[in-house]
């Protein structure tokens, strides 16, 4: 049994990186005949729990109860992904505390995808991300080879970045700063002060949350266990994205939200209609410019028959997301998931 009694019956695996990191994935598989292994990507900060959170709210428990063949990753620095130099090496020293969205795209991701199509024979992964999860679909659709891709879910994922919160454009100026920084460890001071998350003040919650949508229980033990520490140029460059509006590499050499059009994987796209940090005006640009005709936005707010409107972590860690937003997300890739389909 794991923390808070808990089943972790997962099955640890590890995908060896070209620079030396082994990217956990957890393996969680269903005793159905589905035809494609589904890859869940974790958000910003963040580690498995985000879509394996305990009890019903575990994304890939729910779908390995319906037969499918779930991989968890986690990027490099968070869980039980680690270097692979000696833990005496200035080298792992300097790389488990610096690293960018670059390093999850060109090497975590290709790494993790190689390793589940070889460990079940398949020809492609569902993708399943939240929030910064999905960025990456964006992101690796637009730039690789797409057929290891069999269709895509992207929960609460901007592309194009909000530039109207004053919370973020206040923050953005702290990004030079932040960049030279040693480490960001929210991790720590997060878990110390778990036993108050049920009482996040109203005006911060709401950034992530809507208020009374979650557990207490479930949010203080997300407090404990989700959460990773950040990688300070990580940090730096979602605020240079919000700063100058532009979602783009560590050079800002390739501006990924225009490329969507090269996309032409099926993508579903979840929204919260209270989500503030991916907000519904910016998913609906990111549909309207995907280049696939099979695409689809399930918007989660009163107004189409949910139990309320959604905010950014509400749709895997609500109380409602198992009965509400789980099944439609089974039913996307399981109307892709059949060999007749062109990948």
């Amino acid at each position: 049994m794991g923390l808070f009694g808990r089943k972790t019956n997962g099955t640890l695996l590890f995908a060896q990186t070209e620079d030396h990191w082994k990217i956990a994935l957890w393996r969680f598989q269903g005793a159905g005949r589905r035809q494609h292994p589904v890859l869940l990507c974790h958000g910003l900060g963040a580690n498995r729990f985000n879509l394996d959170a305990p009890g019903e709210n575990s994304v890939a428990r729910y779908l390995q109860r319906e037969g499918f063949d779930c991989w968890v990753i986690e990027l490099r620095g968070a869980g039980k992904s680690r270097h692979a130099k000696p833990i005496w090496s200035r080298r792992r020293w300097r790389a488990e505390r610096h690293w960018s969205l670059d390093d999850y795209l060109h090497h975590d991701l290709p790494a993790a995808i190689k390793k589940i199509l070889a460990e079940t024979g398949s020809r492609s992964v569902h993708w399943i991300g939240h929030s910064m999860g999905g960025m990456l679909a964006y992101a690796f659709l637009s730039r690789y080879d797409p057929r290891p891709v069999r269709s895509a879910v992207t929960i609460g994922s901007p592309c194009q970045v909000n530039g109207q919160e004053r919370l973020f454009r206040t923050l953005s100026h702290l990004a030079p700063f932040i960049r030279h920084m040693p480490k960001l460890p929210q991790r720590f001071f997060v878990k110390a002060l778990s036993p108050l998350a049920s009482r996040t003040p109203e005006f911060f919650a709401d950034y992530f949350f809507t208020p009374g949508s979650i557990d207490p229980a479930l949010l203080q033990k997300m407090a404990c266990l989700a959460l990773s520490d950040l990688s300070p140029k990580l940090a730096a460059e979602f605020l240079y994205w919000y700063r100058t509006g532009a979602y783009t590499d560590l050079y800002g050499m390739t501006d990924f939200s225009a490329l969507l059009h090269r996309i032409h994987v099926p993508m579903l796209l979840v929204a919260g209609n209270r989500d503030r940090l991916a907000p519904l005006s910016d998913l609906k640009t990111i549909l309207d410019s995907l280049g696939t005709d099979d695409k689809e936005i399930l918007v989660l707010s009163r107004e189409n028959g949910f139990a309320h409107d959604y905010g950014h972590i509400d749709p895997v860690l609500g109380r409602d997301a198992p009965r509400e937003v789980f099944p439609h997300i089974r039913d996307w890739i399981s109307k892709h998931d059949t060999d007749s389909m062109s990948p």
